[in-house]
């Protein structure tokens, strides 16, 4: 019998298997070997963005904290400390609240024993450090510590715990702020003007007989209260609230410079009108002081004469209108004597302080009254006398015998800033 022999059509081939095995086990492997390499790439990223945001807001909770430290309150002769400190830690909180960390609001524990602890900076001779040291004693320095942990029952949840093991991780931060009002003067920052108006308020008569200057109204507390400032509405309006006031009062039409106590003086302006309006609207710039490398130092130790007019125009006395509230940095004069250029003066400028415009007045002889009382302005533009942000209390760290004798610091204007 004649085996049948198969024969392949014509155009066809036939194809034989070679397959050994299988390759998607290793496949399969080498996917969540590089997803769970993915897993923790991401959950990294997630948690480094979670500690950057809680670092923000920490910071800010510390500069918020530590600016209602030094507020008006420091001005009044019966204010109760504990309140400013509980303004200090509410208002820390709700910044804080303002924040998202990892989607969720950032929650600070308010307690005196909490989250937000209130102190000052002193420095450790034996060291050479410089420690906080948690005080009610006029403290200067707010340290606010941000916890997102499983151990605070606040974590951060990451993505995916299948492939990590891990479904919630830690991120937590201290940040440090402090005020200081050790000033040696003030400096343009880029961007940001110095906050202050280009007048010079009347010091004080040596004759003992005029009483309208800062020393007798306001150091001596003999000026009226007859306005008060709601720092939570931002508010003027009538009463008092514990801040006596100055009544400045511009020269007169065809008076004497003599007549005034205050004046406007020449800040880098020229006296010229537009740029003058500018600086009562705006502040100093870096070029208004580019004559003096672009910072004002004036005090005491180092008085500054400069330019001046008694006069105060129209344009001036309406910007001065908008700034009703407003904390603006001043200039005190103790003399104003002719400059030989018509009606101008020099003044010779002592000080720098801090005032709030509480009322605007024109009067029907070409004057103006503007009713002022100091404030507490805070400022990054402010320089120190000395760079640390610590104390030179009496009390010291390590030394605790040892006294440091100091010049006192500026009771209107602080430097804030964050100093760990």
């Amino acid at each position: 019998m004649k085996k049948t022999r198969l024969r392949s059509l014509p155009g066809t081939q036939v194809r034989k298997s070679h397959r050994r095995g299988f390759t998607t086990p290793a496949v399969a492997i080498a996917l969540l070997v590089v997803m769970a390499g993915l897993a923790l790439i991401l959950d990294r990223l997630w948690l480094d963005t979670a500690d950057l945001e809680l670092t923000t807001a920490a910071e800010a909770a510390a500069l918020a904290a530590a600016s209602e430290l030094a507020n008006d309150d420091l001005l009044k002769l019966n204010a109760v400390p504990e309140l400013r400190f509980e303004r200090a830690r509410a208002s820390a909180a709700w910044i804080a609240s303002q924040n998202l960390v990892a989607g969720s609001p950032v929650v600070l524990n308010t307690d005196p024993e909490g989250d937000i602890r209130l102190g000052r900076l002193l420095l450790d001779t034996e060291s050479g450090l410089v420690k906080f040291s948690e005080t009610t004693e006029n403290p200067t320095t707010a340290v606010v510590t941000a916890i997102r942990s499983r151990r605070t029952n606040n974590p951060v949840g990451l993505f995916v715990s299948g492939a990590t093991g891990h479904s919630q991780g830690d991120v937590a931060t201290r940040v440090e702020a402090s005020i200081d009002n050790r000033i040696a003067g003030v400096r343009a920052v880029e961007g940001t003007p110095v906050p202050a108006l280009p007048i010079a308020i009347w010091w004080r008569d040596p004759s003992g007989v005029r009483l309208d200057t800062w020393e007798n109204q306001i150091d001596n507390r003999q000026g009226t209260d007859l306005f008060s400032y709601d720092p939570v509405s931002h508010a003027v309006s009538g009463g008092s609230d514990g801040i006596p006031e100055i009544v400045l009062r511009s020269q007169a039409r065809g008076s004497q410079t003599t007549s005034a106590n205050v004046l406007v003086v020449d800040v880098g302006a020229g006296l010229n009108d537009q740029t003058l309006q500018r600086q009562f609207t705006s502040g100093w710039t870096a070029d208004d002081l580019g004559a003096t490398d672009g910072e004002l130092n004036v005090s005491f130790a180092t008085p500054m004469t400069l330019n001046a007019s008694g006069e105060l125009p129209h344009s001036d006395r309406e910007s001065l209108d908008t700034l009703v509230g407003e904390p603006r940095i001043c200039l005190l004069y103790s003399t104003a004597v002719p400059s030989g250029k018509g009606s101008l003066v020099q003044a010779i400028c002592m000080q720098m302080v801090a005032i709030r415009i509480m009322a605007v007045r024109d009067q029907s002889d070409g004057s103006c009254e503007v009713v002022v009382q100091p404030c507490v302005i805070k400022t990054k533009t402010a320089m120190l006398v000395l760079p640390s942000p610590y104390s030179t209390d009496t009390v010291i760290l390590g030394n605790p015998t040892k006294s440091v004798t100091t010049s006192p610091g500026n009771p209107y204007i602080y430097k804030l800033q964050l100093t760990h």
